[in-house]
């Protein structure tokens, strides 16, 4: 207009309620799935709303409150409550377990962020020897601290960046120890197709198992998500460190497409990785 540059945007808010299937897959207990719904923008308030129904392998409900922001000097918002009923193949117990979870992080720069959790849940063994309690019933309330660094360029496909948190925390209730846990992983780029990405854990727990800690808190080192080609519970013990390096590469890039007017996204990648691990309990 003239010397000016008018730039015109037009926004469509799409569905308030978007549905979608919920699956899971573990080691332990097989495949879960049932329907979800997720809201994008709750109140109108920039705020994320979910709920999940999920059958099979194990029984979970769940729902969840988000209102992420990356924006300096503002906070991040998260709350969380689950019902979970399965079967502890690991331990060989009938489980029940309610959990709510809240978290709170304040931006100080768009890559740093520091913030507390709380929790409280609620387990009953079904008057096992797993429990803590007399009555196979645990509660187990916790707290804790974390710094965070963030700098990927994608949380769900990241392909640059480094990802680094400590977090320490406190559990009370039935039980009572620390933990401390160290999170650390590195995405490069080697061309516009492969990545090169290492990833490190470890998680250190105060006290002894069977009475500042129950045995069914313990980490499994194995399976799909830990060290993988182990078979779940090769190593159990209350700590656990692990290592990972790998290497990926995308045949089909992810890219947003449109069916009959919903629109989703997809690609298609191939791994190559080697997996280093253990658990333990004494030195």
């Amino acid at each position: 207009d003239g010397d000016d540059v008018v730039l015109l945007v037009r926004v469509n808010e799409t569905l308030r309620l978007l549905p979608f299937v919920a699956l899971s897959v573990t080691d332990e207990n097989g495949v879960s799935a049932g329907p979800g719904f997720r809201g994008i923008n709750l109140f109108g308030g920039g705020a994320s709303s979910s709920g999940t129904m999920q059958f099979g392998g194990a029984t979970t409900i769940g729902s969840r409150l988000e209102r992420p922001t990356v924006t300096p000097g503002r906070w991040a918002l998260e709350a969380e409550l689950s019902y979970r009923s399965r079967r502890n193949e690991l331990f060989d117990f009938d489980e029940q377990d309610t959990t709510f979870t809240g978290k709170a992080g304040w931006n100080r720069s768009s890559r740093l962020q520091v913030g507390g959790r709380v929790e409280f849940a609620w387990l009953d063994t079904g008057g096992s020897a797993m429990a803590l309690s007399p009555d196979g019933h645990d509660r187990l309330p916790a707290a804790g601290a974390f710094l965070s660094y963030n700098s990927l360029d994608s949380m769900s496909n990241p392909r640059r960046g480094w990802f680094a948190e400590i977090d320490v925390g406190r559990q009370f209730g039935d039980a009572s120890s620390w933990t401390l846990t160290l999170d650390g992983r590195r995405f490069q780029p080697l061309d516009v197709r492969s990545t090169l990405s290492f990833a490190a854990l470890g998680v250190w727990q105060s006290g002894t198992v069977d009475r500042d800690i129950p045995a069914y808190r313990q980490f499994a080192v194995g399976g799909g998500n830990s060290v993988r080609g182990w078979e779940l519970g090769s190593r159990v013990g209350k700590n656990q460190a692990i290592g990972t390096l790998e290497y990926s590469y995308a045949f089909l890039p992810v890219r947003p497409f449109s069916v009959f007017g919903m629109n989703l996204y997809g690609g298609l990648e191939a791994a190559a990785f080697g997996d280093i691990g253990l658990a333990w309990t004494e030195q």
